[in-house]
């Protein structure tokens, strides 16, 4: 799980900051995007301006604008976990004030079934996180069912 958590493919949409970065790298968003309200991009200039509902390939040469059904966006400050422990990741994801409310099976729902998170093993040519959604699901579903433990910060 903390593999998939820690991959560029995650981090890139869990900011601290309110800019998104990309890449494997980290880089800064090209061209630069701000939260805006409703973590979707600031008012006129929106994530899904961009990005659609799949990945569209680029007309000027290799690679792809990533898409996903879900709809595109960073994820609530509040699940920010670029340059935190794989301890505070894990926290960010046990509370339910950081999640929106939701309890653990919620978030295994959400890790299991959102077409966004799934976009990263579908990543139109980008490094991949290891394995598959259903393999993240399946292990996250394992750490809720022997309680849960997070790893020392």
């Amino acid at each position: 799980m903390g593999k998939v958590l820690e991959h560029p493919r995650c981090v890139n949409c869990h900011p601290v900051t309110g800019a998104a970065t990309q890449g494997n790298d980290l880089h800064p968003h090209n061209p630069p995007i701000i939260r805006g309200d409703g973590d979707f991009g600031a008012v006129g200039m929106n994530c899904n301006a961009c990005h659609g509902p799949e990945n569209i390939p680029f007309q000027t040469g290799a690679g792809t604008m990533p898409g996903a059904a879900d709809g595109w966006m960073m994820a609530p400050v509040s699940l920010g976990w670029r340059d935190k422990s794989l301890g505070e990741i894990c926290a960010i994801l046990k509370d339910p004030n950081a999640t929106g409310g939701h309890d653990l099976q919620e978030v295994h729902d959400e890790l299991a079934g959102n077409s966004l998170i799934g976009w990263a093993w579908d990543a139109g040519g980008r490094t991949q996180p290891p394995g598959s959604q259903a393999e993240f699901a399946a292990l996250t579903q394992a750490w809720i069912d022997t309680g849960a433990a997070c790893p020392a910060s």
